[in-house]
């Protein structure tokens, strides 16, 4: 459970691309043995690709006063 662990922390990161080569690979390791975080995994890419496929839609709709800007906010905050 304790890779699991480690595994889901940097799950957003590798899906997005993010992660250097060699924490690449040894997310990809684990994938390799672990069924359950392949699912996750899984999950995680689907909901990447559902995302990008609605986001104009997605973009202009109306959302909450003040969401839009945490979300921006949260955005400059990762890429720092």
């Amino acid at each position: 459970m304790g890779d699991c662990r480690r595994f889901l922390d940097r799950l957003t990161a590798y899906v997005d691309g993010l992660l250097p080569p060699e924490e690449r690979a040894e997310i990809e390791q684990h994938l390799a043995a672990c069924p359950p975080c392949q699912d996750c995994a899984s999950d995680e890419q689907i909901a990447r690709i559902v995302l990008r496929a609605r986001a104009v839609r997605l973009r202009n709709a109306a959302v909450p006063p003040g969401l839009r800007s945490r979300c921006d906010a949260s955005l400059r905050g990762r890429k720092r």
